[in-house]
């Protein structure tokens, strides 16, 4: 189970670096954004939230065994912060 559950969050990852890869070759040429602003911004930060949250909780899930409260416990705005900082590297 454990091996099937690491296989999962991987492929969930490998397909949302897919996502992002096809939005910003899509949505971004060069300079010029060819989509309204908030479409690119969403269309970017959205894959890389996903896969923050689902490779967190699959990861759990996997080598602690799910346990009704684990939903209780999780702390969105950690997670909203690690998407941006990988977003957002600082410094570059």
């Amino acid at each position: 189970m454990r091996y099937t559950a690491f296989g999962l969050a991987v492929v969930t990852m490998v397909f949302m670096a897919a996502t992002v890869w096809h939005t910003v070759h899509s949505y971004f040429w060069g300079s010029l954004i060819t989509v309204p602003q908030s479409v690119a911004i969403v269309m970017f930060l959205a894959p890389i939230t996903s896969i923050t949250a689902i490779t967190i909780v699959v990861l759990i899930g996997a080598f602690r065994r799910f346990r009704d409260d684990d939903m209780d416990n999780v702390n969105v705005t950690s997670l909203a912060g690690e998407a941006v900082k990988a977003a957002f590297p600082a410094g570059k």
